[in-house]
């Protein structure tokens, strides 16, 4: 499968997979990488007919050493651990509770710092979570919490010591609605935005260290 450039109306030049625009001016894209972005896309929609994904970064501590995969398998199970402790909380108190299965999405990157990043994108059941909630409050019950508190356990830090690691780009949710008129839309803006971590440049190979994960159904 490979992807190709070509005239989108009334846009400048764009790259496209398949039927989706992907980034243009970034470089060469994986098109394996896209492949697996849009069948967890697909896959997450199909569970969730409404979807919200999140998009966030995550920073390693100054001279940490530990840099391999692992890192983002731990994250993600402590992640899905608050998840459902969350809904098991809310059942208890008799609150109505939606089946929620969190996939994923992360790349890792080593521009011009001593330490890679990670890229990161979850996909959660909208009638669970529709919100991010609010960025700075680590005792919140919200997901940006989570996630912060998701990283510090990865980390073995309190949250307090991993001020400013956790980063929440501008625009950093997308809700997809199989059921909305604007679905394609919505679709495709968030397939164009993943659409960059498929990107080659910048990643590392051959340090025994994957460089692309996501869910593996």
């Amino acid at each position: 499968m490979v992807y190709k450039k070509l005239v989108i109306a009334n846009t400048p030049e764009a790259e496209q997979f398949t039927s989706y625009p992907v980034l243009s001016n970034i470089g060469p894209l994986s098109p394996y990488y896209l492949d697996r972005i849009l069948t967890i896309v697909d896959r997450a929609l199909a569970d969730h007919p409404r979807t919200l994904a999140i998009r966030f970064d995550l920073h390693l501590p100054c001279g940490y050493g530990d840099v391999g995969s692992d890192l983002m398998t731990k994250f993600v199970e402590s992640l899905k651990a608050q998840i459902k402790a969350d809904l098991h909380r809310r059942a208890a108190q008799g609150k109505r509770v939606h089946h929620c299965n969190m996939r994923y999405i992360w790349a890792r990157e080593r521009a011009d710092s001593d330490s890679p990043h990670f890229h990161v994108v979850i996909l959660l059941n909208h009638d669970s979570y529709h919100t991010l909630g609010v960025y700075v409050d680590d005792q919140a019950r919200n997901m940006a919490s989570r996630i912060r508190k998701a990283w510090a356990s990865t980390l073995r830090r309190l949250p307090e010591e991993i001020l400013g690691l956790v980063h929440f780009p501008a625009n950093p949710t997308y809700s997809v609605n199989v059921n909305s008129p604007d679905f394609w839309a919505m679709k495709t803006d968030l397939f164009r935005r993943l659409s960059y971590f498929a990107k080659l440049d910048t990643k590392e190979y051959g340090i025994h260290s994957r460089s692309f994960g996501c869910s593996l159904k």
